[in-house]
């Protein structure tokens, strides 16, 4: 009997802070890009560039609107999503 390959997830190809937050925001990013990870990613690099408020609202109406654009709005939580963005500042400081 011949041994088969063990086969594993393919890992979808790293894009770089501008390509991932340009697909982000005209809802092209793969969502192979943007599991638990990417939510932080996009808050960290959303934090570095704008203030706190300005941030928030990004990362909230931009998370909210992407959840919709795939059908999944229900998994879109603002009190979950403002907290983590907050406590993530807080620790960049």
């Amino acid at each position: 009997m011949a041994a088969t390959a063990k086969q594993t997830p393919t890992q979808p190809q790293a894009l770089n802070d501008a390509t991932f937050i340009a697909q982000f925001e005209n809802q092209t990013l793969s969502s192979a890009h943007f599991n638990h990870i990417g939510h932080l990613r996009l808050a960290w690099l959303y934090l570095e560039r704008y203030p706190l408020e300005q941030a928030i609202s990004l990362v909230c109406g931009g998370i909210k609107a992407y959840a919709e654009s795939l059908g999944a709005s229900t998994k879109f939580h603002f009190t979950i999503t403002n907290a983590i963005v907050r406590i993530m500042a807080m620790r960049m400081q």
